[in-house]
């Protein structure tokens, strides 16, 4: 695009007024304008408004919510006639291609500028608003001898296409990547030691050969970091920051030696084997690596070329040892699955019975607390009296169902461990204890909530004052840091237990239920082993069994149901015989009635 002039982008923008245009490209321009408001100074950039424009748009207003101390941040950005602009923060200090014409930078300092620009560049990466092109002109060196850049694409200048990843300038269209940007900081970091463009285009060469001898460790690192294919690079900007973190370079200005005449003609390291084939002779004595048996001075350095040719030979020896592997590993797959499909016995029913139950969420620690086969309590039931269709026979549905024996108070068997596992107990720390409370899907009502109609709460025996440990503490919107729990005991040899249960005509829909347990809340205890069971307006019970390894529940429970069902009533059992129920808040959800 032509830039626009002053004059016209003080009467498009009157809230700032534009002072002198800094870059110029075909796809955009660079100002500097001060804020007629608060007299400050800011950068201002500009693309013309079209479908490009449109696209670099929502990357800047992207940009303007990313926040670190080397990050130019985004004031504004919008359309304004014809155009396309983003405000951002004017920058103190001078450009990074400034100290670049003032010669080779030191060492030390030179990597510390890259590696402090490696953390807010993993940042933007994890948001997906990666800079295309972070080039000299658009860097800047601030007063305390730090780096600072906007993630904003500003206009590309042909005076730094080398620090440009390949991919990038072959194919303009593409996005940027995490390997092009390693590339950027590779040819950064190596102009700014040498002082002079690296990859230089107009020498093939590779890195002087003395900066080889001398630093090979740093030479090594910048092929690979600058290498012509992605998949040859770091694999990482994190990877990058350590390799360079663990470099030990001297705080000193490298210095080119003065070659022989002979010495500038002749090819550099790396390339000595090459030039050697492409002229059909093999040298008469090859480059020696570092540790060889001639005890040579030479160090280990590996040409980009060599390094792609040792890459490929190791996928191939792997996949020529892994693929036998791999058949015998289908084989026995395959043998196994036909052998589960063939066993009708009624104990294979069973495990695929219970492998279909509804699972149970337990926010991001499932791995944590893996949940074992139901183990169902033994309780006394204060719900209706189930129905005569309760036996029959309801395999097909998509729930696990059981009616418990309300006469049986045997204590439940626990789930066998390995002998080397060490028991938990009530102490052991909740995965979810810190998690915060589970997203319900928007739209859906809790029927437990304090001040629901037609809604009846028991419990087992109490503590005294029943007032502050009854059962309708769990359902007043307890919050995390309210001290009121509710709190049942066992009583007449029986689990303790907790109840909630819908008049008849007020049957609920309910599609989700959590449990919140109550911690350290109560002296008595801590919830542990617990069911929870739903009659269904059908009079079936449907149950599953939380924390069977032996937890204390410190944060949420949740069971999700494939579908919503019409729910008579919750109950909440202990599953050891001197279990208590200490519940902070139960929720049921579904969708509105």
């Amino acid at each position: 695009m032509t830039p626009p002039s002053i004059k016209e982008l003080n009467a498009t923008l009157y809230e700032y007024n534009f002072l002198t245009i800094l870059q110029g490209s075909p796809l955009g321009c660079l100002y500097k304008a001060v804020s007629r408001e608060d007299n400050t100074d800011v950068l201002i950039a500009i693309v013309a408004r079209d479908s490009d424009g449109e696209k670099w748009l929502g990357k800047a207003g992207a940009v303007h919510d990313v926040r670190h101390e080397a990050l130019l941040p985004v004031y504004d950005c919008g359309k304004a006639g014809e155009y396309i602009y983003a405000i951002i923060k004017y920058p103190d200090g001078e450009t990074l291609a400034s100290l670049m014409g003032k010669g080779p930078c030191p060492m030390r300092s030179a990597l510390r500028y890259i590696v402090g620009a490696v953390a807010p560049l993993e940042l933007a990466r994890r948001r997906y608003i990666l800079p295309r092109h972070l080039h000299p002109e658009n860097i800047f060196v601030t007063p305390a001898d730090t780096l600072s850049f906007s993630l904003v694409d500003m206009p590309e200048l042909p005076d730094f296409h080398y620090t440009l990843a390949p991919e990038l300038r072959n194919h303009p269209e593409d996005e940027p990547t995490a390997a092009s940007v390693i590339y950027t900081l590779g040819s950064l970091l190596a102009t700014l030691i040498l002082g002079k463009p690296y990859p230089d285009p107009t020498d093939p060469e590779d890195l002087p050969a003395d900066f080889v001898e001398t630093y090979p460790e740093l030479a090594q690192l910048l092929e690979h970091a600058t290498a012509d294919a992605p998949e040859v690079r770091i694999s990482s900007l994190s990877e990058l920051a350590s390799k360079l973190m663990a470099l030990n370079l001297p705080d000193e200005v490298y210095e080119p030696r003065k070659q022989s005449r002979m010495a500038k003609h002749a090819p550099a390291p790396g390339n000595r084997l090459l030039s050697a084939a492409a002229a059909g002779n093999a040298p008469e004595a090859p480059v020696l690596r570092a540790g060889s048996d001639a005890g040579s001075s030479v160090p280990s350095y590996r040409s980009p070329m060599e390094r792609e040719l040792e890459r490929r030979k190791v996928k191939d020896n792997t996949t020529f040892y892994l693929a036998p592997v791999l058949v015998l590993l289908l084989l026995f797959g395959a043998a196994a699955v036909i052998a589960k499909f063939s066993d009708k016995s009624p104990a294979s029913k069973k495990e695929a019975a219970v492998a279909a139950a509804p699972k149970t969420e337990r926010g991001a620690d499932t791995a944590t607390h893996p949940h074992p086969a139901p183990v169902e309590p033994s309780h006394e039931d204060d719900t209706p009296a189930p129905t005569a269709t309760d036996t029959d026979d309801v395999s097909g549905s998509p729930f696990d169902t059981h009616t418990p024996d309300d006469d049986d108070t045997t204590t439940p068997a626990e789930p066998k461990r390995p002998d080397t596992q060490a028991e938990p107990s009530a102490t052991d720390e909740d995965g979810n204890a810190n998690l915060p409370p589970p997203a319900i899907p928007s739209g859906m009502v809790n029927w437990l909530a304090s001040g629901s109609e037609g809604l009846l709460l028991k419990q087992s025996s109490t503590l005294a004052p029943a007032a502050s440990y009854g059962p309708e503490i769990a359902v007043n919107n307890n919050s995390a840091d309210d001290g009121a729990v509710s709190v049942a005991l066992p009583a007449d040899g029986k689990p303790a237990w907790w109840s909630a249960t819908f008049k008849a005509e007020a049957v609920k829909l309910v599609s989700r239920v959590v449990i919140y347990g109550g911690g350290d809340r109560s002296k008595a205890g801590k919830l542990t082993k617990f069911s929870v069971e739903l009659t269904l307006a059908d009079g079936r019970k449907i149950s599953k069994n939380f924390l069977a390894e032996g937890y204390a529940l410190e944060g949420w429970e949740m069971w999700s149901l494939p579908k919503p069902v019409a729910v008579r009533s919750i109950r909440i059992t202990s599953l050891t015989k001197k279990g208590i129920i200490v519940l902070r808040e139960v929720e049921a959800y579904g969708p509105p009635q």
